[in-house]
């Protein structure tokens, strides 16, 4: 087996040896391309996941922020109706 540095391209094989400078500088760009394709997919994929854990931390603040508010409307109504039976037991006397 040779250590040639064969591609294929549309359907065609090339020896990297056989080209000229210009063509190797496009391989080297495409090469560099891909790599930095790759790179940015993978950053994508921890961007996605960040944003989706951003998302679900808010959703669940905002439903415990919604607990909270009923629970002191409950106090309140609570409360309240204790004081108009206070202070309807004072009318009565």
């Amino acid at each position: 087996m040779s250590d040639e540095n064969i591609f294929t391209l549309d359907g065609n094989s090339y020896k990297e040896e056989e080209l000229d400078k210009t063509q190797k500088y496009l391989i080297s760009q495409i090469k560099d391309l891909q790599a930095k394709s790759t790179q940015l997919r993978f950053q994508l994929d921890q961007v996605s996941v960040a944003q989706t854990s951003f998302t679900n931390s808010l959703i669940a603040s905002l439903k415990e922020t919604i607990l909270r508010i009923k629970r002191m409307e409950h106090i309140m109504i609570a409360t309240s109706g204790t004081a108009i039976v206070m202070l309807i037991g004072l009318l009565v006397r």
